[in-house]
């Protein structure tokens, strides 16, 4: 027996090792998924290092104190918008 479609199957059914396996890949492909999110935000910040720019410059972001805060903040849950971190950006370029 073939389980695809989780959400539509019964809680007796969800006893199953197909569903666990299911349920397990998953999981996997999640956490494959969150491993490329990381290193991508770390290639961010290294381009912006390799730029003489600190992370650490104050940001007008609402939920971020600094420019590498607004940036992560930006990239987990879009906030403050990629207009405004790249103008955060040229303005800390500017300023070194």
């Amino acid at each position: 027996m073939k389980r695809t479609d989780i959400p539509n199957i019964t809680p007796i059914e969800c006893q199953d090792e197909l569903t666990f396996d299911a349920l397990k890949k998953l999981i996997i492909k999640a956490r494959n998924a969150n491993k490329k999110s990381e290193n991508a935000q770390r290639m961010v910040y290294q381009a912006l290092e390799d730029m003489c720019i600190d992370i650490d410059t104050p940001s007008k972001a609402e939920n971020a104190d600094s420019l590498g805060d607004a940036i992560s903040c930006y990239i987990q849950y879009g906030e403050f918008g990629l207009k405004n971190i790249m103008n955060e950006v040229r303005e800390a370029y500017t300023k070194e």
